[in-house]
């Protein structure tokens, strides 16, 4: 049966493996050829799909990164953490562009919507971000 236009083989075999040294419990962004995944050793990882080795690894704030996926778009990598910053990554180079403190841990996922970063934290709000900045441009608190 065909997925997306593709056909999978009759037998699935392992292609590769990657160690991150510590639990990953989001599910991994897949954009042109990388796989972008954050792991529990605070790391944002971006590994080529191809043959599964480390392009580069950005270092996040201790504490983790829990269940929040990175959200990809205009070259940046989009994270939240469990010490409750949202971290914005170039996709190409690995290196912080900039960051946003929220008041507690961040779990949820980030969502790109155009040039903006809508995202969730347990500090009881919703947060509306510049994409390119990190600018908040609203709050709406939730429960």
């Amino acid at each position: 049966t065909g997925v997306a236009g593709s056909t999978l083989p009759a037998n699935l075999k392992l292609l590769w493996t990657y160690d991150a040294g510590e639990p990953i419990e989001s599910s991994a962004a897949i954009v042109d050829g990388t796989v972008y995944v954050g792991s529990q050793a605070s790391e944002l990882l971006a590994i080529q799909l191809s043959d599964g080795k480390l392009k580069w690894k950005y270092k996040a704030k201790d504490g983790g990164i829990g269940e929040s996926s990175p959200a990809v778009a205009q070259g940046l990598v989009i994270i939240g953490d469990l010490a409750g910053t949202v971290h914005a990554v170039n996709a190409a180079t690995g290196k912080a562009v900039w960051t946003f403190e929220a008041q507690n841990e961040i779990k949820a996922s980030p969502v790109i919507v155009g040039d903006r970063v809508i995202i969730g934290s347990y500090d009881g709000s919703l947060h509306g971000l510049a994409l390119k900045t990190g600018k908040p441009l609203w709050q709406v608190k939730t429960n």
